[in-house]
């Protein structure tokens, strides 16, 4: 039998134990993508239109406006109508908040990650996982 294994050592309890925590903190409402880039485009207190963000972005006003829901309903910002039915939005205190702890964690994940990487480094003259013709 061959052994794919491809770390001269395996990782540590504590290390491993880290890196869960890490990714635990993360807000689970900001994973994805489009609610995370929405809300790191909120730089200032003010509204937005969300129909600009969205062509700004290149993503379609629906799809946008289906995840800004879904901020609204866990408090990150605030919507309100405009005169012709635009959808506006502002981040909220809490939004501010969650949104830059949330890419802390996301920038300390990857440092772990990139810190595991170095500590279990591939074995240099292992030929790496066989294929089958």
């Amino acid at each position: 039998m061959h052994d794919d294994t491809t770390f001269a050592a395996p990782l540590g309890d504590d290390q491993a134990t880290s890196a869960q925590e890490q990714i635990q903190r993360l807000d689970a409402a900001l994973l994805n993508p489009i609610r995370l880039l929405v809300m790191t485009a909120l730089v200032t207190d003010g509204f937005y239109l969300v129909a600009d963000l969205g062509e700004a972005a290149g993503l379609p006003r629906l799809a946008v406006t289906r995840h800004v829901r879904c901020l609204r309903d866990v408090g990150f910002v605030h919507t309100r109508r405009g005169v012709y039915g635009h959808l506006w939005i502002q981040r909220t205190p809490h939004g501010k908040q969650r949104v830059t702890d949330h890419v802390a964690e996301l920038e300390a994940v990857i440092a772990a990650g990139r810190a595991l990487g170095h500590a279990a480094s591939p074995v240099a003259d292992h030929p790496g996982p066989q294929t089958r013709d």
